[in-house]
């Protein structure tokens, strides 16, 4: 899969983290930009790409997202079989480079990105929402190259809830 990379991101700090995602937009700017974020406005977008604000620190969501990310990942490739691996990099269109995508894990072997998400019992029925689909479309059009046949074309999307709620189903959405 040749999709170009803006930068290597095996030992950056958040900090330099943040500052590489200013150099372009990626998919959950688009969903802000496009007015689908609850958390982050078009006008937040902007100060954060001008470096007229320094984003808040990732809150307790978050932080156990990136933590169960991996297990996600690997509970993936136990049910599916499939073999992913981590994408260290922030990706960037070739013809179009304010195209920005960060991929979780690419699954081996298949023009496919695997999404790792969380949430809690109380957001389950948050699934799906609009500000994940925008994402999704950005990423997927941020790594389309002039050779279809090198670009990321689709996605599964591995969503569990975390535990401490009564319901543990995980899904696993090919896109």
């Amino acid at each position: 899969m040749a999709l170009n990379i803006l930068t290597p991101t095996v030992d950056m700090t958040r900090a330099e983290w943040l500052e590489a995602r200013r150099k372009g937009i990626g998919g959950s700017d688009a969903a802000a930009i496009a007015g689908l974020n609850r958390w982050r406005s078009p006008v937040a977008v902007w100060l954060d790409k001008t470096g007229q604000i320094v984003p808040d620190e990732p809150g307790e969501a978050a932080y156990w997202g990136i933590v169960l990310e991996d297990l996600l990942a690997q509970e993936f490739t136990k049910r599916t079989g499939k073999k992913v691996r981590r994408r260290n990099a922030i990706l960037q269109h070739p013809e179009h480079p304010f195209m920005l995508a960060n991929v979780d894990r690419l699954v081996v072997g298949e023009n496919a990105g695997l999404e790792c998400k969380t949430s809690s019992e109380y957001r389950k029925g948050e699934w799906g929402i609009p500000q994940g689909g925008v994402g999704r479309r950005w990423r997927d059009a941020s790594t389309r190259v002039s050779d279809p046949s090198a670009a990321l074309h689709g996605c599964y999307r591995v969503r569990q809830l975390v535990p401490g709620g009564s319901d543990r189903r995980q899904q696993i959405h090919p896109f």
